[in-house]
């Protein structure tokens, strides 16, 4: 019966052996038997029978809970050679296995004010250190007292013991063969072993890291004794013993020798094995970027770049094994004091910046205080784990973990927490509110499954060689090999997939030549990605003796890069353009020029902080700071100065603007903003908007001066936002399962839209009321490229509009409807574009700057042309117009020392004038002999412009416009939501638009009357008009730029608009025939002065929505008067704009820039904050090049250095733009407090190059679309 018992368990999938019910099993053995005699279970020669002898079989059987499979070792015999039933027979194998898995298999996402992994119940806490490349990091997994970690049990024996079992013992030893632990136990059913190892070596001496473990189960018999080997690894690192109180640098790792895995102070480790190096051990990081050098003990000695092997990072430790100090490049370091017992007592900074530290008698860290005497508290249970963490405004977390040592619960002071329940591979986790999300782990396939509240699930499969996501209908996949340096240390991919609207199959190669054995001895390093199975690749090619990368597109297209020996980026070329050079003074960028351009950068020769930039016209922006090193204070190049103060925990609590009193910014309990205040006025001194949120921290209410609000209202299961009421209107969401990210439907002031999506983007849309339909609009993908082929627009009379798409091997755009694109072969640039007999072509400068435009009829000749002439940071300083054949109009265009519009001139005589106070009001000068007067409030609001007086709401908004020598008076309605409806132009005309359920503006009426009707894209652009029966009007189609489009369709004609540099709308011309339908001029603020058809497009200044009954256009959320020059309301997302003044128009350079974001007011403000703290971040780490942009506006031309290239920097790991994107994502995945909900994730941009953003799309379809692209430096509304 034994034998036969044998023989039906190796029948079995091993499988099966582990995970059915044993006891089934054993009841329908008979049942089995006769089946499985035929069978060959141990591919023998021949088939089982009873004289049969086979050798010992070995062979892996993972088990739920183990990190790897255990090996059995069974003796075979098919015949009458009788097998141990105890072990194998009636017990199914014993599953020997760990209590807790420690397998982690995301990073650290951001919960509740803490870093809470929530698939692994591990918890986290963060403390900068001022001056430093690092912060101090905390995390439960890597202390000794989560104790879950040092346990096992193992099952001895099961329900049944065969009668000739006698016992059986249990040894556990080390992989030297040290025995731990022996334990013996009698015959009997039902028995099990547990050991909870001390952390002690087998001389009694603390380890700093895990340890393997043999363990060996032996069965004792009258017949046959048999023994169950398994291996486990117990433990973790034990931060406490580096001497910082459990607490490690950011930048730090362990190397488990015993365990063979890495372990990391930002709470990962992944499993690898080291090569021996000299007296280091070598591990590549995972994506072959860095590569970490480990000493006899495990610990981080030296960390090197992953191309040219420079030493960014070096490790000290005194004779007690704590940390030192911390050496990076250009002798910076940073020391870790202490006392004769080495106690810690502070961090020393390489500027001088110290922070002082208190260590307890038990050696964890207390309290860490800054150079400005603000103090991180801790304290801790008596388990030894951290028990609350409170930040220097007094802000606290406090947190409960069970016996084991995972998180049970993080409450904070503000009324939010997370409650943790089940176990490390079944969890769920329970918000404040009560929002459920379980989590399932299966940790031999990799698996994490997250099903949340909202009815979705996420599942996650993660391995050494895949990872793939299934969300929402989206399904991407990236495998995995072997480095060609690093081999199975690093990872490269070879293929990524992708389904939805962008799906895509890119098929991978990564190749190195090198000329030694060592992985830094690089002759070339080439990798190729390949769109599809097809011959369309990019192709990227590191020649080690030049430190040179070069980009080379599918058509040849190329971008090169040099970086120094650091793997700091010293030149980025594109084409034949001119390069952007980067110089460096040590470890600080001292200087970027393009070409001929240049800005210079300033350091403290103490504190290393940037102190000024200089720019090509020797214009210098001066910076200060306080003892944290925040910013507050910047000084411009007229000496104006804006200052910045913070909240205790750095959140910003004032900007004070040039010449203006402050505006207050609180942060609550909740550590989100809570109410803002801008200066009082006179007689009024409550202007404040104040915000209110749940204990899951969602917006729920904004109460504006005036009692006005707006309500937020959630699902109480769901968590999704059901409604947004403003007086007058509520806004409905509705929502389906297999998306529920983004609503199915909206509906408000009487409309519905309903929505579908694929794979979590908006594809198509309706607009009906219940007796009405007024059209549909959706996209299509081409499943070959990923790319949007065309997009359909359907009127209220169920006739279609298509446009169809077309893209080069490069994937730029070559065709859009009936227009064709020739784009410039070096960079891509557009060169000319062919509407029926109209064309129009570019020509560029060295810097990819528009030089000439010219726009032709092929039978009428020219129609328009420009010729622009550029100063050294790029601005338009001379631009020549000719009209038809008409003699050439010289414009020239002056700027002040801080880039604003100064003078004007039109053939050499000066036609305008402008001068700005402290704030860049535009208070003086004159335009076109007319002088200008004006005056503001301490809020900016304008109180007079010349001869006319303005009012406005105690939020901000325009209310009236009076000219006092007429007295006539233009009142404007505004609604909660910063939406223009209704302006009584005269008591007899009153212009009102009607909103669709996104609250764009769908209908205008002029005294009632319908006028027309837009419908809109999916980025929010004006697609189609229709008239008043909801038939189209226009069609209109995008191609070569991004803000108005190229030409519009009506009544089977064609009309090409052309616009100028700006986007500005200045003639329609009739395609076929050359007839010019519309003529515009504009002055340099917008201003029209001469329109020969008025209203015939919606299109005007800058590409903005115009209504020329208003003079008003609108661009986003708020609404520009081109006459004074300014918005009608202040910045909805406040100081984020980039603007101390919040209602300036582009930094009062309408030559040179546009505004035309739309925006969430509270979301994007916090989004803005978000990514600027996390560039910020980045940049100050030396992760990531300053860019123009974020200091230096006005050279917005050198703001897109933007390479696919991950090298190091300022001896620490240098981000490429994927990398960067990564942490911004996570970054902005991890803030709370938003009104609607987001999701962000890292994209391919669509370049000639690869190159990587985060998009953000919201669950509010009034939100815009948001690329935020940190290497950029830039955010854009889509």
């Amino acid at each position: 019966m034994r034998s036969l018992v044998l023989v039906i368990l190796i029948c079995i999938s091993y499988a099966a052996a582990v995970q059915a019910d044993c006891a089934s099993e054993r009841l329908n053995l008979t049942a089995w038997a006769s089946a499985c005699t035929s069978r060959d279970p141990l591919v023998c020669d021949n088939p089982p029978n009873t004289t049969a002898n086979f050798s010992i079989v070995t062979y892996p059987m993972p088990l739920t809970g183990v990190p790897t499979g255990i090996q059995y070792n069974c003796v075979a015999d098919c015949g009458n050679f009788p097998v141990v039933g105890g072990i194998f027979g009636y017990n199914c194998a014993s599953q020997m296995k760990p209590a807790l898995a420690f397998i982690d298999y995301e990073r650290p996402t951001n919960s509740c004010g803490s870093i809470v992994q929530n698939h692994n119940r591990v918890l986290g806490e963060v403390i900068p250190v001022t001056g430093t490349s690092f912060s101090l990091m905390y995390f439960s997994s890597l202390q000794a007292e989560r104790v879950g970690a040092y346990k096992f049990s193992t099952e001895v024996s099961g329900s049944f013991v065969a009668s000739t079992v006698t016992g059986y013992t249990f040894t556990l030893k080390d992989m030297l063969g040290n025995i731990f632990d022996y334990q013996t136990f009698p015959a009997s059913a039902n028995q099990s072993y547990s050991f909870t190892w001390d952390g002690l070596d087998h001389l009694g001496q603390p380890t700093l890291g895990p340890k393997k473990f043999e363990g060996i189960l032996a069965e004792q018999a009258t017949d046959v004794p048999n023994s169950l080997p398994a291996f486990v690894i117990l433990g973790s690192l034990k931060a406490k013993m580096l001497g910082l109180g459990g607490w490690l640098p950011s930048n730090w790792h362990f190397y488990s020798e015993d365990a063979k895995r890495v372990y990391s102070a930002t709470g990962e480790f992944r499993n690898v094995e080291a090569i021996a190096d000299g007296s280091f051990k070598r591990v590549a990081s995972l994506d072959g970027a860095l590569v970490h050098y480990f000493d006899s003990q495990g610990r981080l000695r030296l960390s090197k770049t992953g191309r040219t092997g420079a030493t960014i990072t070096e490790f000290t430790y005194d004779s007690n094994g704590f940390l030192e100090s911390l050496i990076e490049p250009f002798s910076q370091v940073t020391l870790f004091n202490r006392d004769s017992s080495g106690k810690l007592l502070s961090i020393e900074a390489p500027n001088g910046k110290v922070s002082t530290a208190n260590i307890d008698s038990n050696g964890r860290l207390t309290q860490l205080t800054n150079p400005k005497s603000e103090s991180y508290t801790m304290t801790y249970g008596i388990d030894g784990l951290l028990a609350s963490f409170t930040k220097p405004s007094g802000i606290v977390s406090s947190f409960v973990f069970d016996s084991n040592g995972l998180l049970v619960s993080d409450s904070h002071s503000g009324g939010m927490s997370l409650t943790f329940g089940g176990t490390s591979s079944n969890s769920t986790l329970t918000t404040a509110s009560g929002l459920v999300t379980t989590f399932q782990k299966n940790l031999v396939g990799g698996l994490i499954l997250e099903d949340r509240p909202d009815g979705s699930r996420k599942e996650v499969t993660q391995t050494d060689t895949t990872f793939t996501i299934r969300d929402r209908g989206f399904v991407g996949s990236i495998y995995y090999g072997s480095h060609p340096r690093f081999g199975s240390q690093a990872r490269t991919e070879y293929l990524m997939t992708s389904t939805g609207l962008e799906s895509r199959n890119v098929n991978i190669s990564h190749a190195a030549v090198l000329s030694s054995s060592d992985p830094f001895s690089i002759t070339t390093e080439t990798k190729e990605w390949h769109l599809g199975n097809s011959l369309v690749k990019t192709t990227q090619v590191y020649t080690g003796s030049t430190k040179t990368t070069v980009l080379t597109s599918p058509l040849g297209k190329q971008r090169t890069i040099v970086v120094d020996n650091y793997e700091r980026v010293t030149s980025d070329q594109i084409g034949s353009q001119a390069p952007v050079t980067y110089t460096y003074s040590s470890e600080n960028l001292t200087e970027i020029a393009h070409g001929s351009r240049s800005m210079t950068f300033a350091y403290d020769n103490v504190t290393n902080l940037l102190t000024s930039i200089t720019n090509a016209l020797n214009e210098v922006t001066s910076f200060g700071y306080d003892s944290a090193e925040r910013l507050t204070s910047q000084i411009l190049a007229n000496l104006k100065v804006i200052y910045y103060a913070y909240d205790h925990d750095g959140n910003l609590a004032s900007v004070t603007p040039p010449g203006r009193p402050a505006h207050a910014l609180v942060t609550g309990a909740k550590g989100v903003v809570t109410s803002y205040n801008p200066p009082p006025l006179d007689l009024i001194s409550n202007f404040s908007t104040s915000y209110t949120y749940n204990n899951d921290r969602k917006l729920t209410q904004i109460t504006q001066p005036g009692s006005v609000s707006i309500t937020l209202s959630y699902g109480s299961t769901t968590g999704l936002l059901d409604s947004v009421s403003i007086p007058g209107s509520t806004y409905t969401y509705s929502y389906s399962p297999s998306s529920s990210i983004l609503p199915s439907a909206i509906s408000a002031n009487g409309m519905i839209m309903s929505l579908t999506s694929t794979a979590g983007q908006l594809k198509s849309y309706s607009l009906y009321t219940p007796f009405t339909s007024f059209g549909a609009y959706e996209i299509y993908s081409s499943l070959s490229q990923g790319k949007v082929s065309s997009e359909r627009v359907r009127d209220g009379a169920s006739t279609d509009s298509t446009v169809y798409f077309g893209y080069d091997n490069d994937e730029l755009l070559t065709s859009s409807g009936s227009i064709t694109i020739t784009r410039n072969s070096d960079d891509g640039s557009v060169e000319t574009s062919v509407l029926d007999n109209v064309a129009d072509e570019y020509e560029r400068n060295a810097f990819g700057e528009i030089e000439r435009y010219t726009v032709e009829h092929s039978t009428n000749g020219a129609i328009l042309e420009q010729e622009f002439v550029r100063d050294a940071v790029g601005r338009v300083t001379k631009k020549t117009e000719k009209y038809r054949g008409a003699d050439p109009v010289v414009f020239d265009y002056l700027y002040d020392s801080i880039g604003r519009l100064s003078e004007v001139k039109k053939n050499t005589i000066t036609t305008a004038t402008y001068t700005y106070d402290d704030n860049g009001n535009r208070t003086g000068g004159s335009i076109r002999g007319q002088s200008t007067t004006a005056s503001v409030d301490d809020q900016d609001r304008l109180n007079e412009y010349n001869v006319f007086e303005y009012t406005y709401s105690l939020n901000g908004v325009l209310t009236s416009r009076t000219n006092a020598m007429t007295s006539t008076t233009v009142n404007f309605t505004y609604n909660a939501l910063g939406a223009l409806t209704e302006v009584e132009l005269t008591p007899t005309k009153t212009v009102s638009y009607d909103l669709d359920p996104l609250g764009r503006r769908f209908t205008k009426k002029v005294n009632g009357v319908v006028e027309r009707k837009f419908m809109y894209d999916l980025q929010g652009r004006i697609i189609a008009e229709l008239n008043s029966g909801n038939v189209f009007l226009r069609r209109y189609v995008y191609g070569t730029r991004s803000n108005v489009p190229d030409y519009y369709v009506q009544s089977g004609t064609e009309y090409r608009m052309v616009s100028d540099q700006i986007g500005s709308l200045r003639m329609v011309v009739n395609a076929s025939t050359g007839e010019v339908i519309q003529s515009i001029e504009y002055d340099e603020f917008g201003r029209v002065q001469v329109d020969t058809n008025p209203g015939l497009t919606p299109f005007g200044f800058a590409g903005g929505l115009y209504d020329c009954d208003t003079g008003l256009v609108r661009f986003g959320a708020r609404d520009y008067d081109p006459y004074i020059g300014r918005w009608t309301s202040r910045d909805p997302i406040l100081f984020s704009g980039g603007d101390a003044n919040l209602y300036g128009y582009a930094v009062n350079d309408p030559v040179n820039f546009i505004d035309r974001t739309g925006n969430s007011p509270e979301d994007v403000r916090r989004i803005h904050g978000v990514f600027g703290r996390t560039v910020n971040e980045l940049t100050n780490a030396g992760m990531r090049m300053p860019g123009s942009g974020s200091l230096a506006g006005n050279l917005n031309n050198l703001s897109s250095f933007v390479h696919t290239y991950s090298g190091g920097s300022l001896g620490k790991p240098f981000f490429g733009c994927r990398d960067q994107a990564t942490v911004a994502q996570e970054n902005l995945s991890n803030a709370t407090g938003f009104d609607d909900k987001w999701e962000f994730s890292v994209q391919r941009a669509p370049t000639i190059m690869l190159h990587f953003h985060v998009i953000g799309i919201s669950s509010n379809p009034l939100d815009p679309v948001l690329v935020l692209d940190p290497w950029k430096n830039t955010i854009e509304g889509r």
